[in-house]
Protein backbone atom coordinates (compact mmCIF):
# COMPACT_ATOMS: atom_id res chain seq x y z
CA UNK A 1 0.00 0.00 0.00
CA UNK A 2 1.42 3.37 -1.37
CA UNK A 3 1.67 6.06 1.78
CA UNK A 4 1.19 9.49 0.75
CA UNK A 5 3.68 11.80 2.32
CA UNK A 6 2.13 14.58 4.75
CA UNK A 7 3.42 17.54 4.58
CA UNK A 8 2.76 19.64 8.19
CA UNK A 9 0.83 23.10 7.88
CA UNK A 10 3.25 26.20 8.72
CA UNK A 11 2.81 27.96 12.01
CA UNK A 12 0.34 31.16 12.31
CA UNK A 13 1.89 34.15 11.60
CA UNK A 14 2.09 36.42 14.74
CA UNK A 15 1.22 39.51 12.60
CA UNK A 16 -2.29 37.87 11.74
CA UNK A 17 -4.69 39.16 14.80
CA UNK A 18 -3.02 42.48 13.66
CA UNK A 19 -3.82 42.69 10.14
CA UNK A 20 -7.39 41.65 11.14
CA UNK A 21 -7.72 44.57 13.28
CA UNK A 22 -6.55 46.76 10.56
CA UNK A 23 -9.32 45.19 8.54
CA UNK A 24 -11.88 45.65 10.50
CA UNK A 25 -11.21 49.24 11.84
CA UNK A 26 -11.45 49.98 7.95
CA UNK A 27 -13.96 48.82 7.16
CA UNK A 28 -15.57 50.60 10.47
CA UNK A 29 -14.23 53.91 8.95
CA UNK A 30 -15.15 53.39 5.36
CA UNK A 31 -18.87 52.89 6.73
CA UNK A 32 -18.88 55.30 8.73
CA UNK A 33 -17.94 57.85 5.82
CA UNK A 34 -20.46 56.20 3.81
CA UNK A 35 -23.29 56.95 6.17
CA UNK A 36 -22.00 60.82 7.04
CA UNK A 37 -22.31 61.43 3.80
CA UNK A 38 -25.72 61.05 3.11
CA UNK A 39 -26.92 63.17 6.10
CA UNK A 40 -27.49 67.00 5.98
CA UNK A 41 -24.83 68.94 7.56
CA UNK A 42 -25.23 70.15 10.99
CA UNK A 43 -26.25 73.73 10.93
CA UNK A 44 -26.02 75.93 14.38
CA UNK A 45 -28.68 77.89 15.65
CA UNK A 46 -29.03 81.55 14.73
CA UNK A 47 -29.26 83.35 17.86
CA UNK A 48 -32.44 85.87 18.03
CA UNK A 49 -32.06 88.87 20.06
CA UNK A 50 -35.85 90.44 20.87
CA UNK A 51 -36.06 94.22 21.03
CA UNK A 52 -35.97 95.46 24.47
CA UNK A 53 -38.29 97.64 25.77
CA UNK A 54 -35.88 100.49 26.70
CA UNK A 55 -34.84 100.41 22.86
CA UNK A 56 -35.24 103.71 20.81
CA UNK A 57 -37.88 103.60 18.39
CA UNK A 58 -37.23 104.46 14.75
CA UNK A 59 -37.15 107.66 13.95
CA UNK A 60 -40.87 109.28 12.54
CA UNK A 61 -40.09 110.38 8.87
CA UNK A 62 -41.18 114.74 9.33
CA UNK A 63 -43.11 116.07 6.37
CA UNK A 64 -40.81 118.59 4.20
CA UNK A 65 -40.66 122.01 5.58
CA UNK A 66 -43.37 124.31 3.96
CA UNK A 67 -46.13 122.15 3.43
CA UNK A 68 -49.38 122.44 5.47
CA UNK A 69 -49.94 119.39 8.13
CA UNK A 70 -53.29 118.49 8.23
CA UNK A 71 -55.45 119.03 11.43
CA UNK A 72 -56.27 116.15 13.02
CA UNK A 73 -60.23 115.07 13.67
CA UNK A 74 -61.38 116.68 17.12
CA UNK A 75 -63.80 114.37 19.23
CA UNK A 76 -67.24 116.55 19.84
CA UNK A 77 -67.88 117.48 23.50
CA UNK A 78 -69.95 115.51 25.24
CA UNK A 79 -73.21 116.85 26.02
CA UNK A 80 -73.67 118.65 28.96
CA UNK A 81 -76.09 117.29 31.09
CA UNK A 82 -78.01 120.06 33.37
CA UNK A 83 -77.67 120.09 36.88
CA UNK A 84 -80.23 122.75 38.01
CA UNK A 85 -83.87 123.68 37.15
CA UNK A 86 -84.91 126.48 34.96
CA UNK A 87 -86.51 129.53 35.56
CA UNK A 88 -88.93 128.94 33.47
CA UNK A 89 -89.95 125.74 35.29
CA UNK A 90 -89.97 127.44 38.71
CA UNK A 91 -92.62 129.81 37.11
CA UNK A 92 -95.18 127.34 36.09
CA UNK A 93 -94.53 125.76 39.90
CA UNK A 94 -95.45 128.83 40.96
CA UNK A 95 -98.65 129.32 39.18
CA UNK A 96 -99.88 125.94 39.80
CA UNK A 97 -98.93 126.16 43.91
CA UNK A 98 -100.87 129.75 43.56
CA UNK A 99 -103.97 127.69 42.50
CA UNK A 100 -103.53 124.50 44.71
CA UNK A 101 -103.52 126.71 47.56
CA UNK A 102 -106.69 128.86 46.53
CA UNK A 103 -108.32 125.44 46.04
CA UNK A 104 -107.15 124.42 49.60
CA UNK A 105 -108.91 127.84 50.72
CA UNK A 106 -112.34 126.95 48.81
CA UNK A 107 -112.61 123.61 49.96
CA UNK A 108 -111.71 124.79 53.85
CA UNK A 109 -114.82 127.28 53.10
CA UNK A 110 -117.04 125.08 52.06
CA UNK A 111 -116.05 122.33 54.32
CA UNK A 112 -116.78 125.54 57.29
CA UNK A 113 -120.11 126.55 54.88
CA UNK A 114 -118.94 130.21 55.14
CA UNK A 115 -121.02 131.76 52.53
CA UNK A 116 -120.31 135.23 52.90
CA UNK A 117 -118.22 136.39 50.50
CA UNK A 118 -116.34 138.66 52.28
CA UNK A 119 -115.03 136.45 54.99
CA UNK A 120 -114.47 133.57 52.13
CA UNK A 121 -111.93 134.91 50.22
CA UNK A 122 -109.64 135.31 53.19
CA UNK A 123 -108.67 131.42 53.12
CA UNK A 124 -107.86 131.09 49.52
CA UNK A 125 -106.12 134.57 49.31
CA UNK A 126 -103.95 133.62 52.73
CA UNK A 127 -103.22 130.13 51.19
CA UNK A 128 -102.48 131.31 47.56
CA UNK A 129 -100.10 133.34 49.28
CA UNK A 130 -98.71 131.30 51.18
CA UNK A 131 -98.23 128.11 48.89
CA UNK A 132 -95.69 129.65 46.44
CA UNK A 133 -93.78 131.19 49.39
CA UNK A 134 -93.41 127.75 50.80
CA UNK A 135 -92.48 126.10 47.15
CA UNK A 136 -89.64 128.96 47.31
CA UNK A 137 -88.40 127.86 50.71
CA UNK A 138 -88.39 124.72 49.66
CA UNK A 139 -86.26 125.35 46.58
CA UNK A 140 -83.91 127.37 48.45
CA UNK A 141 -83.16 124.57 51.39
CA UNK A 142 -83.38 121.85 48.90
CA UNK A 143 -82.60 122.91 45.11
CA UNK A 144 -85.03 120.93 43.03
CA UNK A 145 -83.39 118.83 40.08
CA UNK A 146 -83.99 119.19 36.75
CA UNK A 147 -87.13 118.90 35.49
CA UNK A 148 -89.16 118.13 39.20
CA UNK A 149 -90.59 121.73 39.52
CA UNK A 150 -92.13 121.24 35.74
CA UNK A 151 -93.19 117.84 36.58
CA UNK A 152 -94.89 118.82 39.82
CA UNK A 153 -96.58 121.46 38.11
CA UNK A 154 -98.44 119.19 35.60
CA UNK A 155 -98.68 116.87 38.69
CA UNK A 156 -101.31 119.61 40.47
CA UNK A 157 -102.64 120.03 36.82
CA UNK A 158 -103.70 117.02 35.77
CA UNK A 159 -104.95 116.14 39.32
CA UNK A 160 -107.28 119.03 39.51
CA UNK A 161 -109.04 118.49 35.82
CA UNK A 162 -108.97 114.55 36.85
CA UNK A 163 -110.96 116.06 40.18
CA UNK A 164 -113.35 117.87 38.09
CA UNK A 165 -113.89 115.06 35.74
CA UNK A 166 -115.05 112.95 38.19
CA UNK A 167 -117.79 115.59 40.37
CA UNK A 168 -118.65 116.29 36.83
CA UNK A 169 -119.38 112.25 35.92
CA UNK A 170 -121.20 112.08 39.47
CA UNK A 171 -123.49 115.64 38.89
CA UNK A 172 -124.59 114.23 35.29
CA UNK A 173 -125.75 110.91 36.56
CA UNK A 174 -127.25 111.89 40.13
CA UNK A 175 -128.48 115.27 39.81
CA UNK A 176 -132.21 114.18 38.67
CA UNK A 177 -132.10 112.19 41.69
CA UNK A 178 -130.87 114.96 43.80
CA UNK A 179 -128.28 112.57 44.93
CA UNK A 180 -125.78 114.33 43.41
CA UNK A 181 -122.48 115.58 45.74
CA UNK A 182 -122.56 118.80 47.37
CA UNK A 183 -120.41 121.46 46.83
CA UNK A 184 -117.87 120.37 50.23
CA UNK A 185 -117.50 116.83 48.49
CA UNK A 186 -117.01 118.53 45.29
CA UNK A 187 -114.21 120.21 46.55
CA UNK A 188 -112.72 117.38 48.52
CA UNK A 189 -112.22 114.99 45.66
CA UNK A 190 -110.36 118.28 43.61
CA UNK A 191 -108.04 118.60 46.51
CA UNK A 192 -107.44 114.80 46.79
CA UNK A 193 -107.03 114.11 43.30
CA UNK A 194 -104.99 117.52 43.25
CA UNK A 195 -102.59 116.38 45.87
CA UNK A 196 -102.49 113.33 44.91
CA UNK A 197 -101.40 114.75 41.02
CA UNK A 198 -98.75 116.92 42.30
CA UNK A 199 -97.12 113.90 44.62
CA UNK A 200 -97.12 111.49 41.97
CA UNK A 201 -95.57 114.15 39.43
CA UNK A 202 -92.66 115.05 42.45
CA UNK A 203 -91.87 111.03 41.85
CA UNK A 204 -92.24 110.87 38.41
CA UNK A 205 -89.98 114.00 38.11
CA UNK A 206 -87.41 112.34 40.31
CA UNK A 207 -87.26 108.99 38.86
CA UNK A 208 -87.22 110.40 34.83
CA UNK A 209 -85.65 113.80 35.49
CA UNK A 210 -88.38 114.16 32.37
CA UNK A 211 -87.75 117.27 30.30
CA UNK A 212 -90.13 119.95 29.88
CA UNK A 213 -91.57 118.85 26.27
CA UNK A 214 -92.50 115.40 27.58
CA UNK A 215 -94.46 116.92 30.01
CA UNK A 216 -96.23 119.11 27.54
CA UNK A 217 -97.01 116.24 25.77
CA UNK A 218 -98.55 114.18 28.80
CA UNK A 219 -100.64 117.17 29.35
CA UNK A 220 -101.37 117.20 25.20
CA UNK A 221 -102.23 113.66 25.38
CA UNK A 222 -104.62 114.04 28.23
CA UNK A 223 -106.64 116.98 26.48
CA UNK A 224 -106.79 114.89 23.07
CA UNK A 225 -108.04 111.94 24.90
CA UNK A 226 -110.35 113.77 26.57
CA UNK A 227 -111.73 115.53 23.94
CA UNK A 228 -111.38 112.28 21.91
CA UNK A 229 -113.78 110.38 24.90
CA UNK A 230 -115.97 112.87 24.93
CA UNK A 231 -116.72 112.85 21.01
CA UNK A 232 -116.66 108.80 20.82
CA UNK A 233 -119.18 109.13 23.57
CA UNK A 234 -121.69 111.21 22.07
CA UNK A 235 -121.53 109.67 19.26
CA UNK A 236 -122.77 106.11 20.45
CA UNK A 237 -124.83 107.15 23.16
CA UNK A 238 -128.99 107.31 23.16
CA UNK A 239 -131.23 109.99 23.96
CA UNK A 240 -128.81 111.57 26.04
CA UNK A 241 -125.61 112.52 24.86
CA UNK A 242 -124.49 113.76 27.97
CA UNK A 243 -124.10 111.08 29.87
CA UNK A 244 -121.87 108.75 27.74
CA UNK A 245 -120.17 112.01 26.96
CA UNK A 246 -119.09 112.46 30.26
CA UNK A 247 -118.30 109.07 31.11
CA UNK A 248 -116.10 109.52 27.71
CA UNK A 249 -114.14 112.12 28.83
CA UNK A 250 -113.13 110.81 31.98
CA UNK A 251 -111.87 107.78 30.27
CA UNK A 252 -110.34 109.22 27.31
CA UNK A 253 -108.72 112.08 29.76
CA UNK A 254 -106.75 109.19 31.79
CA UNK A 255 -105.84 106.74 29.07
CA UNK A 256 -104.47 110.03 27.07
CA UNK A 257 -102.59 110.79 30.10
CA UNK A 258 -100.94 106.73 30.47
CA UNK A 259 -100.45 106.39 27.17
CA UNK A 260 -98.41 109.81 26.98
CA UNK A 261 -96.64 109.03 29.82
CA UNK A 262 -95.12 106.41 29.07
CA UNK A 263 -94.45 107.46 25.97
CA UNK A 264 -92.80 110.31 27.04
CA UNK A 265 -90.32 107.97 29.07
CA UNK A 266 -89.03 106.98 25.27
CA UNK A 267 -89.36 109.91 23.21
CA UNK A 268 -89.03 113.60 23.78
CA UNK A 269 -90.67 115.56 20.74
CA UNK A 270 -89.80 119.02 20.08
CA UNK A 271 -92.10 121.91 20.75
CA UNK A 272 -92.34 122.57 16.14
CA UNK A 273 -93.47 118.83 16.12
CA UNK A 274 -96.07 119.30 19.43
CA UNK A 275 -97.30 122.13 17.50
CA UNK A 276 -98.26 120.18 14.51
CA UNK A 277 -99.46 117.44 16.50
CA UNK A 278 -102.04 119.75 17.89
CA UNK A 279 -102.75 120.99 14.00
CA UNK A 280 -103.01 117.46 13.27
CA UNK A 281 -105.77 116.66 15.33
CA UNK A 282 -107.81 120.19 14.56
CA UNK A 283 -107.22 118.83 10.94
CA UNK A 284 -108.33 114.80 11.09
CA UNK A 285 -111.41 115.99 13.06
CA UNK A 286 -111.84 119.02 10.91
CA UNK A 287 -111.37 116.24 7.17
CA UNK A 288 -113.10 113.77 9.31
CA UNK A 289 -116.54 115.67 9.14
CA UNK A 290 -116.87 114.63 5.44
CA UNK A 291 -119.09 111.95 6.57
CA UNK A 292 -121.78 113.61 7.49
CA UNK A 293 -122.33 114.32 3.76
CA UNK A 294 -123.58 111.08 3.89
CA UNK A 295 -125.78 111.73 5.93
CA UNK A 296 -128.02 114.14 3.62
CA UNK A 297 -131.44 112.54 2.39
CA UNK A 298 -130.45 109.58 5.37
CA UNK A 299 -132.84 108.61 8.26
CA UNK A 300 -129.85 107.60 10.64
CA UNK A 301 -128.96 109.93 13.21
CA UNK A 302 -125.93 112.14 11.83
CA UNK A 303 -125.29 111.68 15.53
CA UNK A 304 -122.65 109.12 14.78
CA UNK A 305 -120.28 111.15 12.78
CA UNK A 306 -118.98 112.10 15.87
CA UNK A 307 -117.67 108.98 16.47
CA UNK A 308 -115.49 109.66 13.02
CA UNK A 309 -114.29 112.99 14.21
CA UNK A 310 -113.30 111.38 16.83
CA UNK A 311 -110.66 109.04 15.31
CA UNK A 312 -110.22 111.45 12.53
CA UNK A 313 -108.78 113.27 15.54
CA UNK A 314 -106.28 110.58 17.01
CA UNK A 315 -105.07 109.71 13.08
CA UNK A 316 -104.35 113.35 12.48
CA UNK A 317 -102.15 113.19 15.75
CA UNK A 318 -100.63 110.03 14.87
CA UNK A 319 -99.45 110.98 11.46
CA UNK A 320 -98.34 114.44 12.48
CA UNK A 321 -95.99 112.76 15.24
CA UNK A 322 -94.83 110.65 12.20
CA UNK A 323 -94.22 113.27 9.90
CA UNK A 324 -92.54 115.97 12.28
CA UNK A 325 -90.89 113.43 14.47
CA UNK A 326 -87.29 115.01 12.77
CA UNK A 327 -88.11 118.66 13.52
CA UNK A 328 -85.59 120.44 16.50
CA UNK A 329 -86.17 123.00 18.24
CA UNK A 330 -83.47 126.34 18.06
CA UNK A 331 -80.25 126.12 19.91
CA UNK A 332 -81.37 126.67 23.65
CA UNK A 333 -84.82 126.88 23.24
CA UNK A 334 -85.24 122.45 24.26
CA UNK A 335 -84.43 122.81 28.14
CA UNK A 336 -86.00 125.78 28.68
CA UNK A 337 -89.34 125.96 30.04
CA UNK A 338 -91.32 129.18 29.18
CA UNK A 339 -94.97 129.59 30.45
CA UNK A 340 -97.48 131.08 27.98
CA UNK A 341 -98.15 133.94 30.06
CA UNK A 342 -95.26 136.04 32.09
CA UNK A 343 -96.10 138.38 35.11
CA UNK A 344 -93.95 140.95 36.09
CA UNK A 345 -93.83 143.95 39.13
CA UNK A 346 -91.32 146.70 39.50
CA UNK A 347 -91.51 149.53 42.10
CA UNK A 348 -91.95 153.15 40.91
CA UNK A 349 -90.08 156.03 41.62
CA UNK A 350 -93.41 157.67 42.75
CA UNK A 351 -94.31 155.14 45.16
CA UNK A 352 -96.28 151.91 43.86
CA UNK A 353 -95.71 149.81 41.41
CA UNK A 354 -96.40 149.06 38.24
CA UNK A 355 -97.51 145.11 37.26
CA UNK A 356 -96.58 143.85 33.77
CA UNK A 357 -97.54 140.29 31.39
CA UNK A 358 -96.69 139.37 28.53
CA UNK A 359 -96.90 136.05 26.66
CA UNK A 360 -97.11 134.44 23.67
CA UNK A 361 -99.86 132.45 22.37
Amino acid sequence: MRTCPVTPSPAPSPLAPVALAACFGAALVLTTSVVSAQQPPWVSPIPTTLPQPWATPPPVPQPPQGVPQPVPPQAAPPPTIPTRRTGGEMVFLYGAAMGYGALGGIWMDSVAKITNPGPAVVAPVILGVAAPIGVYLWDSYDRFRPGVPSSIATGLALGAGEGLLISAVQWQFTREQGKDWSFASQTSATLATTTGGGVGGFFFGEWFRPDPRGLALVASGSGWGALAGTLFGAGVSGKDWKDAGSVGALVGYNLGMVATGVLATQWTPSWQTQKYMWLGYLGGTAASSVVYLFYIGSDQDPKGGLIANSLGGLAGVALAAIFTAGLSDQPGQAKEFKPPVEVGFSPTPYGGGVMTAHGSF
